[in-house]
């Protein structure tokens, strides 16, 4: 893709430091599996350097940004009213226990027609060396680093009706399809819009925490359905279909 914007850019850059961090503290943690002692201010102290890392980069770029994250919220200042939505850690209970599942994400979004939108977002699965980003108007992009799968890939959502593979909460109604769950909604999401999952169920899910997963699937040529408790994330042949 060589029509990143210069906010993507950014996003990219920042996404990329902090996965360093991550996946540095990944396996520290993993070390300390077979410890009696609970690790639950390790976890602490990593989110907190994360936190301090994302948000000060993001602080310095765009001072005029708003920001959006747990814990901690700016309002903007600037004209179209942007805001960064940061997510530091999904699936922290997967880090906890030093499986890989897990990611830190960053939105973009502004004020469009007086009704918020999100604009653009990345999110990076540090240890599976895997990042997706997207940005409206522009696509929904894979990116990895290792062997034979690196570079920069379009996405779109799958085309299938039958022979499903679905993710998300088992549901409480009778279904002919198994449902699976990572404990990382957003790598859910980003399965979907890259055509490995074909649809997704999030329940009692904060729609901030999934901006990025939201961009990614409408990008990708998917539907993104809101629920009462839930969001779906399908391609557009299981729209309706899938309950």
């Amino acid at each position: 893709m060589s029509n990143i914007s210069p906010l993507m850019k950014l996003m990219l850059e920042i996404s990329n430091k902090a996965a360093r961090f991550l996946s540095r503290d990944y396996y520290e943690l993993k070390s300390l599996q077979s410890s009696k002692k609970p690790n639950h201010l390790f976890i602490e102290k990593s989110l907190d350097k994360i936190k301090k890392v994302v948000l000060g980069e993001l602080e310095r770029a765009r001072p005029e940004f708003g920001i959006i994250c747990k814990g901690f919220d700016k309002e903007s200042t600037s004209v179209n009213q942007e805001k960064w939505i940061v997510t530091l850690m999904d699936g922290v209970e997967n880090f906890a226990h030093s499986i890989p599942c897990f990611g830190m994400s960053i939105a973009v979004e502004e004020n469009r027609y007086s009704k918020p939108e999100i604009m653009s977002g990345v999110v990076i699965f540090p240890i599976i060396d895997e990042l997706y980003f997207a940005e409206k108007g522009q696509g929904a992009w894979h990116t990895a680093s290792m062997g034979k799968y690196s570079g920069t890939h379009r996405l779109r959502v799958s085309e299938r009706k039958d022979n499903l593979m679905v993710f998300g909460a088992k549901p409480t109604t009778s279904t002919n399809h198994e449902y699976r769950d990572f404990g990382c909604n957003l790598l859910s999401c980003a399965y979907v819009s890259a055509a490995k999952v074909d649809f997704a169920k999030v329940y009692n899910a904060d729609e901030n925490d999934l901006a990025v997963g939201i961009i990614l699937v409408q990008e990708a040529g998917g539907m993104v359905v809101r629920n009462s408790d839930s969001f779906s994330f399908s391609n557009s042949n299981l729209n309706g279909v899938m309950k």
